[in-house]
């Protein structure tokens, strides 16, 4: 069987903007269908690499709960 959808995080460029050089700290989950109950919370690291113009981001899942 498939793994169930429990929720989503989004991650904005403004939030971005405001930690150029990454971010780590626990978010909570939103929900995908309007039908289902969403709780939870993840904890992320997301990192900016390389240089302007060459940039990557790197997301890590550190810890859910």
């Amino acid at each position: 069987s498939r793994d169930d959808i429990i929720g989503k995080v989004c991650i904005t460029r403004d939030m971005l903007a405001e930690h150029p050089k990454g971010y780590s700290g626990w978010m909570s989950l939103s929900e995908v269908d309007p039908d289902e109950e969403v709780q939870g919370e993840i904890h992320l690291r997301v990192e900016v690499l390389g240089s302007p113009g060459s940039q990557r981001l790197r997301c890590s899942v550190l810890e859910a709960r």
